[in-house]
């Protein structure tokens, strides 16, 4: 290290309304965003530390400084005019250590319940289309409803939520649900969670309020007949999920037979570890006879956990997270087929304890510098469950006269008429922005690990959003056609 040659480079930093900008100017890619000048600061320090060190060890030749300085961590501080100075300073030479760049997984617990039912969930969306859903919001449901339902109507809705008891999927959620609220300390993730219970006024609840306390949630008596209510209800989902999804029930599905109606909004923004430096257009192949023009982001040199397999790449991208934590606290694992068509077999092989392996695996893995390439998408989802909850084995709570939810208002008079979940994410340079709604209406493998300096996510593939902490899957996707934003 005494042999090195110590380089100063010059940053520039922009006062904006939300805070600051920074930028290398002889490293145009390397720009971050903070909330304030010593932050903004720290994070252009350890961008380019990342940079230099990848370049390093690729062999490529690092981008010379503008200036004669010769020392390799002295940042040349301007403001966006001479007359403004940033933040009331003068422009000034400061000294800042570059950081180590350490980042440390947390070992994943056993497969949890909530993710063998995202891995079956997953399978029994038929569409052939781009799919996107929250196992964790449709499980909150499934969770409330199960709290109210009794006999066999209780039993399939907690084996289809790969538990024994009611109990035990009770305290999985809840410990989830913990983990999450964890997460609004972090304020490079925002992440929010609602549940509300739209009861008609005549309806009795018997010892059913233990939910709300359970799971947070709020209940509104209303008027089932009143026209108004669609729009009350859609006002309370649009607000919670930041204006992303404004509608989650129509007035057709109100009727004076509707009885309740249990609704979930779960509201998710994250940043990148590391930003995607550049976008340009690029080629996705849908298949091997189609192709369409995407916009492709890119991200050089940089440091990564991923794997290989036959026949298949593994990817782990972090979200940020504060320094004075070593674990970050959410990831996205992508699923990318070597072959065009691949995905076609590996949904076919997919199953949960596979996919908690392949989680395990990346936490052993040593972070590697390779080239990212992935498509900047927005999926826009709506369904109906019914078929799909059917085929994981709920179906007494969907018939009349077999449904048993007199946990719910003493009686046996509800069913559930309709499951609807809607759900949005876009994925771009900066990170992830998504939006979940759910609205319930009752009237060993040997995997081989290899070195692989590129992932280009240039044809189908699939993607999860974990939260490291309980290890529990929050947003399962499938990008068939990045051009296409509505899956349904």
């Amino acid at each position: 290290m005494n042999d090195m040659k110590l380089t100063s480079y010059n940053a520039l930093y922009i006062k904006t309304e939300t805070g600051f900008i920074g930028k290398i100017l002889e490293w145009q890619e390397i720009i971050v965003q903070s909330e304030n000048l010593d932050d903004c600061r720290n994070q252009l320090s350890q961008m380019l530390y990342d940079n230099i060190l990848a370049f390093q060890q690729q062999n490529k030749p690092i981008p010379p400084s503008y200036g004669n300085a010769i020392v390799l961590d002295q940042i040349s501080i301007k403001s966006e005019t001479e007359d403004e100075p940033v933040n009331g300073e003068e422009p000034t030479d400061i000294l800042n250590t570059l950081p180590e760049t350490t980042v440390n997984t947390p070992p994943q617990p056993p497969c949890l319940k909530v993710n063998r039912f995202a891995v079956n969930l997953y399978k029994a969306l038929h569409t052939e289309n781009n799919l996107l859903f929250s196992p964790f919001s449709i499980a909150t449901m499934l969770t409330v409803l199960a709290l109210g339902a009794r006999g066999t109507t209780q039993m399939q809705l907690i084996q289809a939520l790969q538990a024994e008891t009611v109990d035990e999927i009770t305290n999985e959620m809840l410990q989830v649900m913990e983990a999450l609220e964890r997460l609004n300390h972090n304020k490079f993730i925002k992440i929010q969670t609602a549940n509300a219970l739209w009861v008609k006024a005549s309806l009795l609840l018997a010892q059913f309020e233990a939910v709300t306390n359970q799971y947070d949630a709020v209940i509104e008596f209303i008027d089932m007949s009143d026209e108004k209510i669609a729009y009350v209800i859609n006002a309370w989902c649009s607000e919670k999920t930041q204006g992303k999804i404004p509608q989650i029930v129509t007035p057709d599905l109100l009727t004076e037979q509707t009885r309740l109606i249990i609704t979930n909004a779960i509201y998710f923004k994250a940043d990148w570890y590391s930003y995607f430096e550049n976008t340009r257009p690029a080629t996705f192949y849908v298949s091997e006879h189609e192709e369409v023009e995407v916009l492709m982001m890119e991200k050089l040199g940089t440091r990564v956990f991923h794997l290989v397999r036959n026949g298949l790449q593994i990817l782990c991208l972090d979200y940020r997270f504060p320094k004075k934590h070593d674990v970050p606290p959410m990831s996205m694992m992508v699923l990318l087929p070597n072959q065009v068509d691949g995905i076609i077999e590996l949904e076919e092989k997919l199953t949960p304890e596979l996919l908690q392996q392949w989680l395990g695996l990346l936490n052993e893995s040593q972070a590697k510098v390779m080239d990212i390439y992935l498509p900047s998408f927005a999926l826009n989802a709506e369904f109906n469950l019914f078929e799909a909850l059917t085929t994981l084995g709920i179906k007494d709570a969907f018939q009349q006269d077999i449904a048993d939810f007199s946990g719910i208002d003493g009686t046996q008079d509800l069913v559930i008429q309709t499951f609807l979940h809607k759900t949005f994410t876009a994925v771009n340079e900066m990170g992830m922005d998504a939006s979940v709604a759910t609205a319930v209406s009752t009237a060993p493998i040997q995997i081989d690990v290899q070195e692989n300096e590129v992932f280009r996510a240039d044809h189908p593939f699939i993607f999860v959003i974990v939260e490291n902490f309980s290890g529990s899957i929050l947003l399962m996707g499938r990008v068939l056609n990045p051009a296409l934003s509505v899956s349904t």
